[in-house]
Formats: C-alpha cells, structure tokens, sequence
C-alpha cells in the first residue's frame, strides 16, 4: 500500500495518539482534542492558523509532528500507511533570541536537537570553529528545530539554504511563532522584516509544506484578516483553530499607584508583591525605569542575603550570557525572586516557577498586557496573578473612555467598571490606612523591613 498523509482520518489519529505514548509517555493524558485537531491537520500539510492562551500547548504543534516523523523513520512496519522523511526538519520563525533559547531549552527536554540562527551563533560557527553553517543546515543532520528572526530570513544566506534540494525534502513545516507581531511589530517600521516573513513563506517554501501560525491575541476582525493576508491563508486553504485565551488560574488586577509624601511610587511592589515571597517578573518598558525599580528594591533587601542573587535585570544592555543565566535560574535557583524585564521577556517565555507577572505602567496595548501576564503561571496546578499598576492619570483617562463606551457594549463597559473601581478601592485603603515604608525590627535577621512589620524574606 502506498504511504500517504491522511492523518485526519480515524487511523491518523489514533497512530499521533500512538506517538506521543511512546514519546512522550510524561504526557500521561496524551493530547487535548484541539491539539490533536491540530496536529492532523499539520501533518496532512495544510496551513492552520492556531490562537490559544499562553501555557495552552502551543508547543505540541511543531514537537509532535517531528516525533511522529522519527517515530515512523525508527519503526516503519509499525505505520504502514503513513509517509515520513528520516531527517525531519521545521523551521521556526521566532521574535527574539530569549523566546528562542525558551524553544530550545523545551526541545531539549523531548531530544529533539535545535539551534538558533541568531548573531552570536553565526559568528561563532564562522570565526571560532571555521564551520559552514548554511552548509551544516542544508544537509539537515545535525538539528531538527531551526530557530531564526525576520531579519536573518530575509538574507542571501537563507535563500541558499531553502534552495538546497536536501533541505527542502526535508522540511516538514514551517512555523511564525508569534504571529501578532506581523501587524504590530512589522506595520509600524520597529521591525519591517516581520512583514517579509509572508513573502519568504509563499514564494519560497515547496508548496507541500504547511505555514502554522501560532499566538495567544489576534482579536477576531480586522487584525486576524491582516495576518491572514500577509500569510497568504485565503479562502479554505488554511484550518483555524481559535480557543480563549483567558488563563483559569490566574487572577488579573489593574492597580493604581500613589505617590504620597516622602514614599516612593514604587512602594506597591513591596507592599502588595514582594512580601509573600512569590517569584516576579516585573515588565517595564524602558531601560532606565528597570534601573530605577532595581535600585529602590535593593535598598529593601536584608544586608545578609545575597542581593545579587536575589534579583536580577533582564534588557539588551546586559550581556548574552548573563540573560541567559538569568533565564536558567528563574527555574533553577529558588533564592532569585524578582527579575525586572524589558521587551525580550514580554514575549513567549516558558518558565514554569513564575507565579506574578507585574506590568509597571499599562503595556502599550492589550496584546501585550495578555503576552505579560502569561510568563506566569505556567504550571496550571498553580495559582497565579497578571498584574498592571497604572498612575492615577492614567486610571482618570481610562475611566473617561469608559464613559464613552456605545450601548451594544455595556456588558464589556460594566466588567471595565468593576475591574477599574475595585482598583481605586485599593488604592484608597492604602492611603487611608498610611500605608507606606516604617523601618522596623525584621524578628532578628538583622535587615530591614517595611509596613506592617513584614520584611522582604528570602523565598
């Protein structure tokens, strides 16, 4: 019987439920039926168009389909029916490096080589082991994920590779991880390349290779059409897989901050936050403001820990090595709790310890308030909470929007309601109560605390 790629059918199904039990048996409950939707769909190369929420399984959209093909290169008789290639290769077009060491590091944990086509890594293949790397690409033997940006995509040296007649035989899908920033990271000139991305897909790619295009926020109308265009899914040549991406174990909360008389705007970090010891990613959105949120919390850190281990900054000052440090420890080290971010955090960072994800002024819009909040909770069996404290003004503006808000959606306009007065209502109990820093006795561990007698402990 000849191989073919009908894995929709009841065969094709059971035979990718088949795979993750061999491969992946830590997934004791196998798939969700959205991601075995999904991956069906994938692995009869047809274009699909994933939304679902950060921590969702996402993921599984382009691990599985590489397994599956191993899986049959490794066992053939075992699925007769089925084609395959023995060097597996997808390609996914990640927005920035920290998302695709995250990508990496998860691949790792299936076996599953990959490698980021990012400057650094190109610079050390050319000078330092004197290697081809187009060349090691094209032959598809040493990796099987290739991580790569808008910008490197669009270069001669990629227009080798994906004429390579072995790299296109081998290539099962290629993936645009992130797919929002198409419209407003590529529409607004920040970084023009991501509007490319849709040429290279469609006059570069073998026609029987499938796009995926995969985010937690593209808002149904306009914003959706946009991506579809750019990718080129028109009509019924793509499948659409669009799932809520609201978070069940998580909690969201818009807060003001005030700024009362001898206290620091950033009081609220420690009154609210830090105090319960849960590990935080603060968001913001300047380098600087990082420096000046660092320096308040350093004060506050008992003298007898380790301040440098206890937090840390993530932005494109620091070194290379040192984000990715601190991208292992959030996980590793349960002495580090609170990192404060710029950008390259805010976007798909798979770290399963982070329980509070802390926006320091409202993101520039509400897909990136929605990408924040997901760095947290990760592990759905915690609870967690995506945070966004605002200035008073900010909240006053806000508050006028609302008011104009048409009747049709007065339903929408009563949740905003709820959700802005019950952060004035905090807000107002901590003025009326004086909440602010008092240096008192931290119980003899010989630091200093603030309010209420609590210090900032170790986690």
């Amino acid at each position: 019987m000849p191989r073919n790629d009908n894995w929709t059918s009841q065969q094709g199904l059971e035979a990718i439920k088949h795979v993750v039990s061999e491969c992946i048996p830590s997934w004791r409950n196998g798939l969700r039926d959205w991601q075995l939707e999904s991956i069906s769909t994938i692995l009869s190369r047809r274009n699909l168009f994933a939304i679902a929420a950060t921590g969702d399984g996402k993921s599984a959209l382009y691990t599985v389909p590489i397994l599956a093909h191993l899986e049959i290169a490794k066992n053939p008789d075992t699925y007769p029916t089925f084609r395959f290639v023995s060097n597996p290769i997808v390609l996914v077009i990640t927005p920035t490096k920290v998302l695709a060491t995250s990508i990496i590091r998860e691949l790792d944990t299936f076996g599953i080589p990959a490698f980021s086509y990012c400057h650094s890594n190109i610079t050390e293949y050319r000078t330092v082991k004197k290697v081809n790397l187009e060349k090691l690409i094209s032959e598809c033997n040493t990796w099987n994920v290739i991580c790569v940006d808008p910008e490197h995509l669009a270069s001669p040296e990629w227009r080798s590779i994906i004429e390579n007649d072995i790299f296109k035989s081998n290539l099962i899908l290629f993936a645009v991880d992130k797919v929002h920033l198409v419209n407003s990271w590529g529409s607004s000139g920040f970084r023009p390349h991501f509007q490319l991305i849709g040429n290279f897909a469609q006059g570069c790619l073998p026609a029987n290779v499938p796009i995926v295009a995969l985010t937690a926020t593209s808002p149904v109308g306009p914003e959706t059409t946009a991506i579809c265009d750019a990718l080129g899914f028109l009509g019924d040549n793509y499948h659409l897989i669009r799932r809520s991406n609201e978070r069940i174990n998580m909690h969201v909360r818009i807060q003001t901050y005030q700024k009362l008389p001898g206290l620091s705007k950033y009081t609220c970090l420690l009154d609210d936050y830090l105090r319960s010891g849960r590990k935080t990613i603060i968001h913001v959105k300047t380098i600087p403001e990082a420096y000046a949120i660092y320096t308040f919390l350093w004060n506050f850190i008992p003298e007898e820990y380790n301040k440098l281990r206890r937090m840390r900054m993530f932005h494109s000052l620091c070194p290379d090595y040192y984000n990715n440090e601190t991208f292992d420890l959030v996980d590793s080290d349960p002495y580090l709790q609170v990192v404060i971010a710029t950008a390259g955090f805010l976007v798909g960072v798979n770290r399963k310890n982070i329980l509070d994800s802390i926006h320091w002024s409202f993101p520039q819009d509400r897909k990136n308030f929605d990408q924040g909040r997901g760095r947290a909770g990760r592990d759905p069996n915690t609870l967690c909470r995506g945070v966004a404290i605002i200035s008073p003004q900010f909240y006053a503006s806000a508050e006028e929007i609302v008011k104009t808000v048409p009747a049709d959606t007065a339903e929408e306009k009563s949740v905003w309601e709820a959700e802005m007065g019950e952060s004035k209502r905090v807000a107002d109990e901590r003025e009326l109560d004086g909440d602010g820093l008092s240096m008192e006795s931290d119980g003899g561990k010989g630091g200093t605390s603030c309010s209420r007698g609590k210090s900032w402990d170790v986690v």
